[in-house]
C-alpha cells in the first residue's frame, strides 16, 4: 500500500540511505511481464551503464503510459496498443496523454526529454556517450521532476533530521544521472495514479506527485 520505500539516495550514491519517502504506489503489474516493484527496479538501474540506465528508465515509462491508455480503452486494445498499431509508439501515447489531460504540461515535456534521449542513446553507434555529454547532461539537469525534487528539500520540514543529513540527502540529486533517475521514479508514480482518477479529472499535476512523495518523510 501507500507508504513503500523509496531508496532515493542509496539507489544514486551507493550509500546506506538516510531516508524514507513515500512513492505512494503499491508495487505494479506491468508490460514487462512480472510484478512491478519501483524500488527493486531502480536500484537495479543505478548498477547499469549510462546507456542501458536511459534505454531502460524510458522503457519503464512508455510501458506505464500504454498501460494508462489501456485502462481507459473501453476496447479494442489488442488492434490499438501494440508495436506498429497506432498507439503503440512512446511518442504517440504521450501525445495522446497530454491532449486528454491525463497528464500535464511539465510532466509532458519531461517525458519527451527522456524519449528524445533514449532515442540517442538506442540509435548512436557512439561508445562513449554518456551522462557527461554536454546536450545530456542539460536535458537531465533541465528535468522538471528532478528540479522540484531538489527544490522540496528547501520547503518541507527536515521531520527529525539534521540540517547536515537533509542537506547531504539534496546533494545527492544534484547530478545529470542523479536527476535522470529521480525523474524517472517521480513520472512512473505520477502515470500509474492517473490509471486511478476518473475520466474527467485532469489528475495530478507533476508539482503535486513530489509533493506527495515528501509527505511523512523520516528517518529509519
Amino acid at each position: 500500500g501507500v507508504g513503500r520505500v523509496l531508496y532515493a539516495t542509496l539507489a544514486r550514491t551507493r550509500r546506506p540511505a538516510t531516508g524514507r519517502l513515500n512513492s505512494g504506489v503499491s508495487p505494479q503489474r506491468c508490460h514487462f511481464g512480472y510484478s512491478m516493484d519501483l524500488n527493486a527496479f531502480s536500484l537495479k538501474l543505478s548498477t547499469e551503464s549510462d546507456r542501458a540506465c536511459v534505454v531502460l528508465g524510458a522503457a519503464l515509462l512508455d510501458a506505464e503510459a500504454g498501460r494508462l491508455i489501456e485502462s481507459r480503452l473501453a476496447c479494442l486494445q489488442s488492434d490499438l496498443l501494440p508495436p506498429g498499431r497506432p498507439l503503440g509508439s512512446f511518442s504517440t501515447r504521450l501525445k495522446l496523454a497530454r491532449a486528454l489531460n491525463w497528464i500535464d504540461d511539465p510532466a509532458y515535456r519531461d517525458l519527451e526529454a527522456i524519449r528524445d534521449m533514449r532515442n540517442g542513446f538506442a540509435h548512436s553507434a557512439d561508445h562513449d556517450l554518456s551522462f557527461a555529454n554536454q546536450s545530456i547532461r542539460a536535458t537531465c539537469l533541465s528535468l522538471r521532476a528532478a528540479e522540484l525534487f531538489r527544490s522540496s528539500f528547501d520547503s518541507v520540514s527536515r521531520g527529525g533530521f539534521t540540517e547536515h543529513a537533509f542537506a547531504s540527502m539534496k546533494q545527492a540529486f544534484v547530478g545529470p544521472r542523479e536527476s535522470f533517475e529521480i525523474s524517472v521514479e517521480i513520472l512512473f508514480n505520477l502515470l500509474v495514479k492517473q490509471r486511478s482518477v476518473p475520466e474527467a479529472h485532469t489528475g495530478m499535476t507533476l508539482q503535486n506527485q513530489v509533493k506527495l512523495m515528501f509527505d511523512g518523510l523520516k528517518p529509519y
